[in-house]
């Protein structure tokens, strides 16, 4: 959620906690007030800002909270009066609710039948894709319109990792490698699904670079397009000697290795950090 127009820095000074508004929260706990995680100052600042309501703060998993966390704590150093509805909205989507504030959590059942109408979607749009560009082999699917438990934008595109065929140059600073991603961006900018949506390539591996980044659990781009197991879905041919299911499973291994947790889990507590600084400071635990 990108913070933006008519910044307003937060402080912890005296002055600022004695003329805070009714209802704000205390961005300095008092020696007497109870001790607060950083997840209920970052829900205690939604709430305030109108983002959401007690009653859905109370509904929503920590994980989405984190979530919300990773993506946004860089931005509160600097807060709107007013921040803009799209960037409200998009908050509420990371933490799975429906667009107007008090609406709740979405239907994940009806998104379930979504998402499965767009995976069969893609597999026709894969076919397209290796007709025009014959190193594809396959894609993982990703994001938010692949996550039941969040709301995709009416306007939000299909994040999409493309596995090729192994060997395949991708490295943009040679000539092949250049060549090679100005066909396939060609392709996806122009071509969007059956029902309109457009398609990203967030990136493009070999199937010998894919299982590299896969091993590798402090690689950046995997955690973003990876960050949520239960939303990803390859589609496509064998990967090696893997078919399609069982390509699945290994990326997911990946994705879910101990090492790979523990970085992820390091992000968060980075974040964590950053807003504590912005937003108020809990007090230590005895």
């Amino acid at each position: 959620m990108d913070i933006e127009n008519k910044p307003q820095r937060i402080t912890t000074t005296p002055e600022k906690l004695a003329n805070k508004s009714p209802g704000e929260p205390a961005i300095k706990e008092s020696a007497e007030a109870p001790e607060k995680s950083t997840r209920e100052i970052m829900l205690d600042f939604l709430i305030y800002k109108n983002l959401l309501t007690k009653k859905e703060a109370n509904s929503i998993s920590s994980n989405k909270v984190d979530e919300l966390i990773v993506r946004t704590a860089h931005k509160y150093e600097l807060v709107p009066d007013e921040i803009p509805q799209f960037y409200i909205n998009k908050a509420r989507r990371t933490l799975g609710l429906q667009p107007n504030l008090d609406e709740g959590e979405i239907d994940t059942e009806k998104r379930g039948g979504e998402i499965k109408k767009l995976t069969e979607e893609m597999r026709e749009y894969l076919k397209k894709f290796k007709a025009k560009c014959p190193e594809v082999l396959g894609m993982i699917l990703c994001g938010s319109r692949m996550d039941a438990d969040k709301l995709p934008a009416p306007n939000s595109d299909v994040d999409t990792v493309l596995v090729l065929k192994e060997g395949t140059i991708t490295d943009p600073r040679t000539e092949e490698g250049e060549t090679l991603l100005y066909r396939l961006r060609d392709f996806s900018d122009n071509t969007p699904t059956d029902s309109g949506f457009p398609v990203e390539l967030n990136e493009s591996y070999s199937t010998d670079d894919l299982f590299v980044k896969l091993q590798n659990p402090t690689d950046k781009n995997k955690l973003i397009w990876g960050w949520d197991p239960k939303a990803i879905k390859y589609i496509g041919e064998n990967i090696g000697d893997l078919d399609e299911l069982e390509a699945q499973i290994k990326i997911l291994e990946g994705i879910n290795h101990p090492d790979m947790i523990k970085f992820k889990k390091q992000k968060v507590t980075e974040a964590k950090e950053l807003i504590t600084r912005h937003l108020g400071q809990p007090k230590p635990k005895k």
